[in-house]
């Protein structure tokens, strides 16, 4: 009790000299609600910590900043934003996305060799290596400032995830070379998977804190629901037995190989209808792929505000979310913590040793498979159409899951709460007490069968008018 009693007043002087004499910088191209999952998470540490006296100054692309942070889910703390120069915004395309990349680092080297640093400094990785021009800066620095990097994608593994570069070439290596000197050099690593963690231990990071990320769309307030998209739901629910949808960026890193090739055997089945919204750099794939096979159980829209994807999500029977093998450890799929807040299990398709594979088994919320498994999803599918399998469980499951580990509130403050901690950095990292990262059965087997999954709740009939479609 003494010791407890120790460790509160500890923290709150530390919150306090921070907050008196403080301010931190949030580096990262996105700022606030968009399609662009970065923005709002930016969004929300940049109130949290306004909230608690702290002066955030977010340095965000001029074209890519979305809105204000009071737009987002709390318009009590305005932090302030510098728009800088970064080009046309526009990520949609490879090319137009490393013009923007190079006229944001340009601008962020500029605004921070010309001015005094903060007492902290956050930095994302959209664009990547923006760790590296803080790390550079603060061996000209008298005062130097406290890195943390929130790393949500992995650089440069990720490029040659993708097939961008190859991993023998040398513009590989000067970027890995860079990104090991600055993730050295930073004081705390954020990551959202523990396969990531293994990645920047490799990279020279010393502390590495493996946290869950949230969503805020449960916070926001719901508008209506885009006519043209509700007109397509109401006819897929009436012509099919369930309604999957697939929300936000499909482009590196994603793979959907496996519901492609269901689709392609069965283009005008009636089971599942697969309803994607967002874009991205392979969104054209999806397109070409509809109009080839004339599929009639798949349909796609542009993205929608944010205001809308609540109740876009809660007319759905389940989402969708899917990461390349290639990409394990590189980059985390967010939209899942999107589907938790509007209480539906996740259909995940990618490797067994991720977050989204962990959340599904922690919490018996949805059903994981190797992105490559067309034929167990095409069994999985057919159970859940065929079958009288009652989706409530899961359903509560995953609001509960939402409710208790991954709202903003709870999710932001375990994120801002370590910054007040003016304890050096340890050499080991600091992770949660559950290490356990898998998924599929509890003798590590995937899931391949759709029979009942070992540790779920058995199948509950459903009524009479539940089934009536």
């Amino acid at each position: 009790m003494a010791f407890n009693r120790f460790k509160a007043i500890r923290r709150s002087a530390a919150e306090e000299r921070l907050a008196a004499g403080a301010d931190v910088w949030l580096v990262n191209l996105f700022f606030g609600a968009g399609p662009a999952p970065t923005g709002p998470f930016a969004a929300s540490v940049a109130n949290a910590l306004q909230r608690r006296g702290v002066r955030v100054t977010v340095l965000a692309g001029r074209g890519a900043r979305y809105a204000q942070a009071g737009d987002t889910a709390d318009s009590a703390a305005q932090p302030c934003v510098r728009s800088l120069f970064a080009g046309s915004g526009r990520c949609d395309r490879v090319a137009s996305r490393f013009v923007t990349w190079l006229c944001f680092y340009t601008s962020v080297l500029a605004f921070a060799f010309t001015r005094r640093l903060p007492q902290q400094v956050i930095v994302m990785t959209t664009p990547p290596l923006l760790h590296f021009i803080f790390a550079l800066r603060n061996l000209f620095a008298v005062r130097k400032t406290r890195i943390t990097l929130w790393n949500c994608d992995t650089y440069p593994e990720i490029l040659a995830g993708g097939g961008l570069l190859r991993d023998d070439s040398y513009m590989y290596k000067a970027l890995l070379a860079l990104e090991h000197w600055a993730v050295a050099r930073t004081d705390r690593v954020v990551v959202t998977d523990p396969a990531t963690a293994d990645v920047l231990r490799s990279h020279g990071a010393e502390r590495i804190d493996v946290l869950d990320a949230w969503s805020n769309i449960a916070t926001l307030t719901p508008t209506r629901l885009d006519t043209e998209v509700a007109e397509r739901i109401g006819r897929a629910k009436a012509t099919h037995r369930r309604l999957a949808i697939y929300t936000g960026n499909y482009g590196w890193g994603h793979d959907l190989t496996a519901i492609l090739q269901t689709i392609a055997k069965r283009p005008h089945q009636t089971d599942v209808f697969w309803l994607f919204v967002g874009g991205g750099a392979k969104w054209h794939e999806l397109q070409r792929f509809r109009d080839q096979h004339g599929a009639t159980c798949m349909a796609l829209h542009d993205y929608l505000p944010n205001s809308q994807m609540l109740p876009l999500m809660q007319r759905a029977d389940f989402g969708v979310a899917c990461l390349e093998e290639a990409c394990q450890g590189l980059m985390a799929p967010c939209k899942s913590y999107g589907y938790l807040a509007a209480g539906k299990p996740i259909l995940y398709l990618g490797p067994r040793r991720s977050n989204v594979a962990e959340i599904i088994r922690r919490h018996r919320c949805g059903w994981a498979l190797p992105c490559n498994d067309a034929a167990g999803l095409e069994d999985l599918l057919g159970f859940l159409a065929w079958t009288n399998y009652d989706l409530d469980v899961m359903s509560a499951n995953a609001a509960k899951a939402y409710r208790a580990y991954y709202n903003e509130s709870l999710a932001v403050e375990r994120f801002v709460a370590p910054m007040f901690d003016t304890s050096p950095s340890p050499t080991a990292d600091r992770r949660r007490t559950s290490t356990t990262r898998s998924t599929g059965h509890r003798d590590g087997r995937p899931w391949t069968s759709p029979g009942k999954p070992e540790g779920y709740p058995a199948p509950r009939p459903r009524s009479k008018a539940s089934c009536s479609r």
